[in-house]
């Protein structure tokens, strides 16, 4: 018993963003804004089974959050991250959401992206960018 607390113990200390303080919200997008830098997604709320119900939560993106693509690397598994704009985005794309604390506010630090991989084959989606996206400006 000990030594499987252990385990997880090692496994949170280790992990960058819960040893931060970083919190993660997870749904599919609804709504973009990029006259406002805001995105909308539908997170399921409060987790216990007689009161969950979708939640919409919107987030303001700061000049720095970082926008990426999870594209699957082949029928071997792994994936990688190809940098994205907002302008990207679209409704129904499963968002990973990851904010953290600084000072009196929350900031968007980072939004991942994924989306279904084709069944015809080949690598996966691409977000269409030419590489210098990733970053909100």
């Amino acid at each position: 018993m000990t030594l499987s607390w252990l385990l997880v113990a090692g496994v949170v200390s280790a992990s960058p963003a819960l040893a931060s303080g970083a919190i993660r919200h997870v749904g599919p997008i609804v709504a973009i804004d990029v006259t406002h830098d805001t995105v909308t997604i539908e997170e399921m709320w409060p987790w216990r089974h007689s009161l969950l119900r979708p939640a919409l939560r919107e987030f303001h993106l700061a000049p720095g959050t970082e926008i990426a693509l999870t594209v699957p690397m082949g029928a071997l598994g792994g994936a990688v991250l190809e940098p994205m704009s907002m302008t990207d985005l679209r409704p129904g794309d499963d968002a990973t959401v990851t904010i953290e604390h600084e000072g009196d506010r929350d900031v968007v630090t980072s939004i991942e992206i994924t989306r279904p991989v084709p069944e015809t084959g080949g690598a996966g989606p691409t977000a269409g960018g030419t590489g210098s996206e990733g970053t909100r400006t």
